[in-house]
């Protein structure tokens, strides 16, 4: 009898659909939207507790993205290949076209068209971001930014830097399988050899660049401190590593093939039905076991994970090609059944769509808004606007309907398609290029260089005898439910100091130091001067000015600040390179917390722990004074802390209004110990008394970082102070 598994029909078996592999994209997005709305889990806790868990790992669903991407691609070209003895880059490309730029243009119109009518304050971002997310560059935009992407202001398009990694891979892959394939001796096996080598040197890229952090100064000043989570998480190079592992699968995985083929390397192991089916059985165990594990290191690592950049992400990578492997194999069932179902797979056909609407409608439309509206509005809406993308656009684009319009002459039609599509990128284009005018613009006025009536006041001296606020530690809980009601009194009183008989020189060199406060107020500053002050950045995103110990928060979030070590000699390089007359220092987003340090804990509030914060900042003003500097301690703004985009950890201590004012106080005091090198700025009074300002997203996107509009009011509240700062005329 003739085995029938030796047929000819069989030797040219190919994978076909696989339901199972959308299914598994639609565990990949869902994690990822979880992610992003913000989703904790907090069954069995008390009411009101807080939640041990947060979907804060969801972003690994790219991860999982980026395997089944590389396991799909890979065994397309090599199915193709061994039809035809070659891989048609052309026809390769012209499908991904089809695939992915329909989408990406209607999404990016579509968002660029509310933020010009509804969202103006996401005009400017979306005009500099969206056009390097249409050239899919978007991750190496957000690299030379230099703002941490986890906790950097909100963009409409952010998520366009995983698009950007796939296409580098689209790019790049098939010329080179193709140049090794028509080579004899590249078989299968150094086919394997080089992909895995490729693999493993961008996984340990990521080790690499997370082991040496981005410590110096850049040429325009710009403290580069501490990149390293960016460049390992976001770089072409580091992520292609997934993609990579999925390759390497399909090289040797493709149990759909009933016979060996001439390559061991492509060996099944269902030759007979038994087998098949034991083989199945097994499969089926560790795949559920490796999709629960992606799922548990989603709810139990977060972007701050030092296990994830230390093979973590090369972990849930190999993790998800055994989950590959197990949906894609015949004898398969639990796999199948729950991945290959009829709405898992229809997700995940829906899986691209979902991923580029839900994150405009998150941050736009519902930024700021609670998880459970994110959920209940926010879904849906980005399930309608996906569905209705996918059967007006991206199904007619991919079927070929302008095709079959030119080939049946239906010149009418033809045109009207053009038209619309003409319109659709026109609009497109002039809303992110055209700048718009607005009342905002007023606010900065580059040309100014003279300062229109007398130059305003600064603090510089207080009445030290006035004691600090009360220790805020037993009043905590009811701060946060009303922080107003509980700020003291007794705050120490301000003296102003009468304005100068003469203007100062323009334009001012005005350094800005200090945590992230100071990284969002200058990134949304003008290089050019503003009202006669040109202002330079030097701060460091999470850091205040202690480099010992960790913080201790009700958020069940803690973060060591060893990593800030040396702070003072960079605010002073800084000063140096651009030689600032006056530096603005702001503090506070990571100063109003208890700390444990080794063991012991000192208490926001104590005595101990005024002395050492205290000589911490007296210590960085030594460093800039040193440098022939003024320094300006700006006031620490009361927060209005509250969850955005993807950033969910929730630090409800900078609500204490309490905390933040003792923070002042003693910025006061600080001022008061040197008038002749420091003073003291009071910044805008509306974070404390004017909830509609402090409270409202378009001046501060999380209640603690400005926006443009709020860097602009915060630059018009202060900017009078700096002039009347005394500088040594010299140093101008």
């Amino acid at each position: 009898m003739t085995d029938r598994s030796t047929t000819s029909k069989s030797d040219t078996a190919t994978m076909g659909y696989q339901p199972a592999l959308d299914g598994l994209r639609a565990l990949s997005v869902a994690l990822v939207i979880l992610y992003h709305a913000g989703v904790a889990f907090a069954a069995g806790l008390p009411e009101g507790a807080r939640a041990p868990w947060f979907f804060d790992g969801g972003f690994l669903g790219v991860e999982v993205f980026f395997v089944v991407s590389g396991y799909l691609i890979a065994t397309l070209l090599l199915e193709e290949r061994e039809r035809t003895g070659r891989v048609s880059l052309r026809g390769f490309w012209v499908r991904r076209f089809r695939r992915l730029m329909p989408a990406l243009w209607t999404t990016v119109a579509a968002t660029a068209l509310w933020a010009a009518i509804w969202g103006r304050d996401f005009v400017s971002g979306l005009r500099r971001d969206a056009l390097f997310g249409l050239a899919y560059l978007a991750n190496f935009q957000q690299l030379f930014d230099k703002v941490s992407y986890f906790d950097g202001p909100p963009s409409l398009v952010r998520h366009l830097w995983s698009l950007a990694v796939e296409e580098h891979f689209y790019l790049l892959f098939p010329p080179i399988l193709m140049w090794m394939l028509v080579r004899r001796q590249w078989s299968n096996r150094r086919l394997l050899f080089g992909v895995v080598g490729c693999a493993v040197v961008s996984m340990v890229s990521v080790v690499v660049v997370w082991a040496r952090p981005v410590e110096r100064l850049g040429e325009t000043g710009v403290v580069l401190d501490d990149l390293r989570q960016n460049w390992a998480y976001l770089s072409s190079f580091t992520r292609m590593g997934g993609i990579l592992v999925g390759v390497a699968l399909a090289v040797v995985w493709s149990p759909w093939r009933r016979r060996v083929d001439a390559s061991p390397w492509r060996r099944p192991v269902d030759a007979s039905r038994w087998r098949r089916r034991v083989a199945g059985r097994g499969l089926d165990v560790v795949g559920v076991l490796a999709v629960l594990g992606v799922v548990l290191v989603s709810l139990w690592w977060s972007s701050d994970s030092p296990v994830l950049y230390r093979g973590g992400l090369a972990g849930v990578s190999l993790l998800s090609a055994v989950a590959i492997a197990a949906a894609v194999h015949p004898g398969s069932r639990v796999m199948r059944v729950v991945f290959g179902n009829r709405v898992m797979a229809g997700l995940g056909r829906r899986s691209y769509g979902l991923y580029l609407w839900h994150w405009p409608v998150f941050v736009g439309p519902l930024g700021g808004r609670a998880t459970w509206v994110r959920l209940v509005v926010g879904v849906p809406v980005t399930l309608v606007l996906s569905e209705l993308c996918l059967r007006l656009v991206e199904t007619p684009i991919r079927r070929g309907v302008m095709s079959r319009i030119r080939q049946r002459g239906k010149l009418v039609s033809s045109s009207a398609v053009l038209t619309v599509t003409g319109a659709v990128v026109a609009v497109t284009v002039s809303l992110l290029v055209v700048e718009p005018r607005s009342v905002d613009d007023a606010l900065v006025d580059p040309g100014y260089l003279e300062p229109s009536g007398p130059v305003g006041s600064t603090t510089s001296v207080v009445d030290t005898s006035t004691s600090l606020p009360p220790n805020p530690s037993t009043t905590a809980a009811s701060s946060s439910t009303s922080p107003a009601s509980s700020v003291p009194s007794t705050v120490a009183p301000t003296t102003t100091a009468a304005a100068p008989t003469t203007l100062p020189l323009l334009p001012r060199r005005v350094l800005v130091v200090g945590d992230s406060q100071g990284l969002s107020f200058m990134n949304h500053m003008p290089d050019a001067p503003r009202r006669g002050i040109v202002f330079s950045r030097g701060a460091l995103t999470g850091c205040g000015v202690l480099d010992e110990g960790r913080i201790i928060s009700e958020s069940g979030y803690d973060d060591k600040f060893t990593r800030c070590r040396g702070w003072q000699d960079k605010w002073a390089a800084a000063a140096k390179r651009v030689k600032a007359e006056v530096t603005v220092v702001m503090l506070g987003a990571w100063d109003v917390f208890s700390l444990d340090i080794g063991g012991r804990i000192v208490e926001f509030g104590t005595p101990e722990y005024d002395a050492l914060w205290v000589e911490a900042v007296r210590s960085g003003v030594d460093a800039l004074v040193a440098t022939g500097s003024r320094v300006a301690l700006l006031e620490v703004p009361c927060f209005r802390p509250t969850a955005v985009g993807n950033k969910m950890r929730l630090f409800p201590e900078r609500g204490f209004d309490v905390r933040t004012r003792r923070l002042a106080g003693l910025l006061r005091e600080i001022a008061a110990a040197d008038p002749e090198h420091v003073s003291y700025v009071s910044g805008p009074a509306a974070w404390c008394s004017d909830d509609p300002i402090a409270t409202n997203r378009a001046y501060r996107y999380d209640g603690v970082h400005v926006t443009a509009r709020g860097a602009a009011f915060v630059a018009d509240t202060i900017t009078d102070a700096l002039l009347a700062v005394p500088v040594d005329a010299g140093r101008h």
